[in-house]
């Protein structure tokens, strides 16, 4: 019991990981851009193609806009081809290059940049005069009032370019001071800094400067000397490692023009002759393309009253004015020029207004027209309601308080206004409505009436619909059953009655069932000129029933009534058996006669005319029983099953009964299926009456073994694929048939052949066997017991795709089972041995503490690949013992690489859909240490000894397992079987150990693909 909820609490426990695990790796997808319980620290203002941002204690990544916010500990990315421009709250101005990742802390207005991958460039004001980012786990601060900082990381060596003012940089505990023009450059191996002028400055095209372009067009490239001029060599490329180069030329002149034809972002830069490489510029190219227009109306109707307006939209594309062309139906022109990214048209004239639209900026000259929109103004005409409700409608009220009736008419579905008008004793109410229905609500007893009409905006009127609604109260009759009544049945539709009061001078009436109170789902309705019913209900559950009468020209209707209609209790446990003794006979079994087929005439079939073991008895009878089931065991134990019988009356027939003593019991099904108890276990013992036992004695007598003649054990068969093969055993005396069985087990539990024949020989062709080359296994029975030897042949025929009719020759089973004579068989167990692969995108997490230093890395690990190797094998106490390898690598943004290493071995002790038991580790893992520059790997290694718990519920399993040692270790996951050999799931596991008076912890959490690879069957 203490197991079972300890099941539970564990099911619960995986369960509750696995919603934890799949909301922070999605949870951030369906928030909005911008939460109110996080403080806003910095903004998108601009972007080009797709940039990722992702939450603090979030997995998923999302795409952000210009104009979304930024908060603590969010981390932007950028895809090849993207960039993306950063305005801080508190003053600084960031611009991003392509593949680039930057996590952003702020604390105090400090703001403080974690750079972990790519370029970017900073722009320091008075407002904000400090910067502090992260290269490579080493923290560089920037002071200054009035500077403009590019920062580029090389394989070996960072760069802090200074474009404009003058900063200090405060670097290995001591502070540089950078002038204008100037390049700070530290090698990363050794730490060493030394301070360069630059032999160029960049003058067009500006950093980060925009064009459009139609088809082509050339751009100027241009710059400046720092000091005496010397050649240049300008490279131009499509990413900013330098690596897709589109142009490069040495130069001796300070300009260059570049022909263009792709949209995209370039980067360019100088190299001098001594090798020394100015800043990299940026450029981006964006093709003119046709803004989209549209309208929220493309018909427009003038009325008596006014004329509607047409309200037209189209996306800003990065820009801020634009230039709206009208062609108005008198074939006037007129542009308009616009600030917003909409208008809204006062459509007077009849006819159709052409309308188009294209950005208007000085510097997109080649800017194109969007296509022409058409609207189109037209008179406006009557329109015209009718009604999909009755003209007359008669409602009961049962209960007095107010019902609600809907109204609903025909009519345009927008634009027009409606007006409800409902009159009762010369009082009148009036409802406004803009859709095509409109519900009244009606209480009191009387006559109303209601009329509808419609009105445009432009003032036109429509025809009118009107209706009345009877609101009665109900007959006041006595009924039975009355409100509330629980109907007990025995059996599905068994007849339930109903009566109510007779009303004079009425002789029909109409009797309604209904499944709901307003009877709007009927089951049953009859006319009648009684006032009784009896009628069967197939279901359980709640009824509604009512009666309703006619009176010349109107209809009453007596108050619904609720019944609720319940099986009756289920039944009691039958009562204790009598020992029983019965008389076996036989009887001559007729079934292969009766079950001929059309296939009978073309292949022959034995027929089974073999005499068999019948036994019977009653039961006493119980009449509310649809069904008995009877179980018959050889143990008083009862685990070993002989028959179970199911009969509809309480007369038994056991067929094919033994000779023994055995145990038996009863249970009951009702007729609403309901399973009772079974009786308690009695003694029922078996016995041949005189004639049989002579019989049966004779049998014995004559069981004597089969000898197998041909084809010889370990014979090669059947060496082509048309040939045929006798297969030929000894006759027996007084046997008229044989069982032929051929198998590929040695226990022939999955018979490929078992045909019954008269005859001591057979013949078999490959196309019996499937064309299948191997090994077989082959034997010959009788019914009365004897039994031959098995023998094993060999095929050699290869398999055929041919489609034959198969006929299946109906087995049938010994007379008597302990009467044959049984070969004892080695039992084959497999034990499979599987490598499964696998990947596991994860968040990784790794902190170190130490007096001295501390630490703290994160990151996604993308890119993970794990591999296992498990072989299991048998001991006494538990059922297997698992020796398993794995070993897992990948990397955190292609530049963190981890690998993970453990040999383990479990013992499992398997009960129901559960196992657990002790696990021993030889250990070894690579954590994260972070040093001066850079994180490093360290490996740490320990035997560990611990337990694990698994649980299998459907195609879920569920594991957990910890260790300790040197190093604390735990593992959780849940997988889910998809098919074959694939699973999917989601995991947590870490590590802690203490080292050098430093505590290291390592965390992973994420989910994971499988995939099993069987390759080893093992036979004991």
């Amino acid at each position: 019991m203490r197991l079972k909820s300890f099941d539970n609490y564990l099911i619960a426990i995986m369960g509750l990981f696995a919603l934890i695990s799949l909301y922070m790796l999605y949870g951030a997808k369906f928030n909005t851009q911008y939460s109110d319980n996080q403080l806003k620290v910095a903004s998108i203002v601009e972007q080009i193609k797709t940039v990722k941002r992702k939450r603090d204690f979030y997995q998923s990544w999302v795409d952000v806009n210009p104009g979304d916010g930024l908060s603590q500990n969010d981390e932007i990315y950028t895809h090849g081809q993207s960039s993306a421009k950063i305005h801080f709250v508190n003053g600084p101005e960031i611009s991003l290059f392509e593949n680039s990742l930057l996590r952003i802390k702020t604390l105090n207005k400090e703001n403080t940049l974690s750079l972990d991958k790519g370029n970017l460039t900073a722009t320091l004001s008075k407002d904000s005069p400090k910067l502090d980012i992260v290269l490579n786990g080493k923290k560089y601060s920037f002071e200054s009032e009035r500077a403009n900082i590019q920062i580029e990381q090389g394989a070996t060596e960072n760069k802090f370019l200074l474009l404009d003012g003058k900063a200090k940089l405060n670097i290995n505990e001591a502070s540089q001071e950078i002038k204008e023009n100037q390049v700070l450059i530290q090698n990363k191996k050794t730490g060493d800094v030394k301070i360069k002028e630059l032999p160029f400055i960049l003058k067009t095209p500006s950093h980060n400067s925009v064009n459009y372009f139609g088809h082509d067009i050339t751009i100027p490239f241009s710059w400046s000397y720092t000091s005496l001029s010397t050649p240049a060599k300008i490279i131009i490329a499509k990413n900013s490692t330098f690596k897709d180069i589109v142009h490069e030329e040495t130069l001796r002149e300070n300009h260059y023009s570049h022909y263009f034809n792709k949209a995209g972002i370039y980067y360019w830069k100088l190299v001098s002759s001594e090798e020394l490489e100015g800043p990299i510029g940026t450029l981006t190219l964006i093709e003119e393309r046709p803004l989209t227009l549209s309208l929220d109306k493309e018909i427009v109707y003038i009325g008596p009253k006014k004329s509607e307006k047409v309200v037209m939209s189209w996306p800003k594309d990065n820009a801020k004015k634009f230039l709206l062309k009208v062609a108005f139906p008198n074939e006037k022109t007129e542009e308009i020029e616009l600030a917003n990214n909409s208008y809204e048209l006062a459509a007077d004239q009849v006819g159709v207004y052409k309308i188009s639209v294209k950005v208007q900026e000085s510097n997109r000259p080649s800017a194109l027209w969007s296509e022409t929109a058409s609207v189109e103004v037209v008179k406006a005409k009557a329109i015209i309601i009718s009604s999909n409700t009755p003209e007359l409608i008669e409602k009961v009220n049962y209960n007095l308080q107010s019902s609600s009736h809907l109204l609903s008419w025909n009519a345009p579905s927008s634009g027009v206004n409606y007006t409800i008008k409902l009159t009762k004793n010369n009082k009148t109410e009036i409802f406004q409505s803009e859709n095509l229905s409109f519900p009244l609500s009606l209480k009191d007893i009387g006559e109303y009436e209601w009329i509808v009409t419609g009105e445009t905006e432009s003032g036109i009127v429509s025809n009118f619909i009107t209706g009345k609604i009877i609101i009665k109260a109900p007959l006041n009759l006595t009924q039975s059953p009355s409100e509330g009544a629980v109907i007990e049945l025995e059996k599905p539709d068994q007849l339930v009655s109903f009566k109510w009061d007779h009303v004079q001078n009425i002789k029909k009436y109409q009797f309604e069932l209904a499944s709901d109170p307003a009877f709007k789902n009927l089951i049953y309705e009859k006319d009648l000129n009684s006032n009784n019913i009896s009628t069967a209900l197939a279901k359980t559950g709640r009824y509604f029933w009512r009666v309703k009468i006619k009176k010349e020209n109107s209809v009453e209707y007596s108050s619904p009534v609720s019944v609720e209609i319940k099986p009756t209790p289920p039944l009691a446990r039958p009562e204790d058996l009598p020992s029983l003794k019965i008389k076996i006979k036989f009887l001559e079994d007729k079934t292969s006669l009766q079950n001929f087929n059309l296939l009978d005439l073309f292949f022959s079939k034995a027929l089974a005319a073999d005499p068999v073991a019948i036994a019977e008895w009653d039961l006493p009878a119980n009449s509310r029983a649809k069904e008995y089931i009877i179980e018959i065991y050889q143990d008083q134990e009862l685990t070993k099953l002989v028959t179970r019988i199911e009969s509809s009356i309480p007369h038994i027939i056991w067929k094919n009964a033994t000779l023994g003593i055995f145990y038996w019991r009863v249970s009951y099904v009702d007729f609403w299926g309901r399973k009772t108890e079974y009786s308690k276990a009695s003694t029922l013992s078996t016995e041949l009456t005189p004639e049989a036992l002579k019989a049966e004695a004779d049998k014995i007598a004559a069981a004597v073994p089969i000898e197998l003649i041909t084809p010889k054990h370990r014979e090669n068969i059947l060496d082509e694929a048309e040939a045929e093969y006798l297969f030929t055993w000894t006759n027996l005396p007084n046997t008229k048939s044989y069982q032929f069985i051929v198998a590929r087990d040695l226990d022939f539990e999955a018979p490929l052949i078992h045909s019954k024949t008269n005859t001591n020989e057979i013949k078999i062709r490959c196309k019996d066997l499937d064309h299948k080359e191997g090994e077989y296994f082959w034997k010959v029975m009788t019914i009365a017991g004897n039994t031959s030897k098995r023998r094993m042949f060999h095929i050699n025929c290869t398999p055929k795709k041919i489609e034959a009719p198969i006929v299946e020759v109906p087995v049938i089973k010994p007379l008597f089972e302990n009467l044959k004579f049984k070969t004892e068989a080695n039992v084959e167990e497999k034990k499979t041995h599987y490598i499964k692969l696998g990947l596991f995108p994860h968040e990784l997490s790794y902190t170190n503490t130490s007096p001295h230093y501390s630490a703290k890395v994160s990151g996604n690990a993308l890119n993970s690949v794990y591999a296992l190797y498990h072989r299991p094998v048998e001991w006494k106490y538990f059922q297997a013992f698992s020796p398993g390898l794995w070993i897992s690598r990948g990397k955190v943004f292609k530049t963190i690489t981890f690998t993970d290493f453990e040999l383990n071995l479990k013992a499992a002790r398997n009960q129901t859909n559960f196992s657990w038991g002790p696990v021993v580790a030889m250990v070894k893992k690579t954590l994260y240490v972070e040093s001066n520059l850079a994180i490093t790997a360290e490996g740490f290694s320990s035997p560990l000894l611990g337990a694990f718990i698994q649980k299998e519920i459907g195609k879920i399993s569920m594991n957990a397992e910890v260790k300790f040692g040197a190093i604390l270790d735990y593992h959780v996951d849940l997988q889910y079987a998809l098919k074959n050999r694939i699973s999917v799931g989601a995991f947590v596991d870490g590590t802690s150990v203490s080292k050098d008076a430093s505590k290291h912890s390592f965390s992973r959490m994420g989910l994971n693909l499988n995939y099993i690879f069987p390759f080893l069957d093992i036979e004991k």
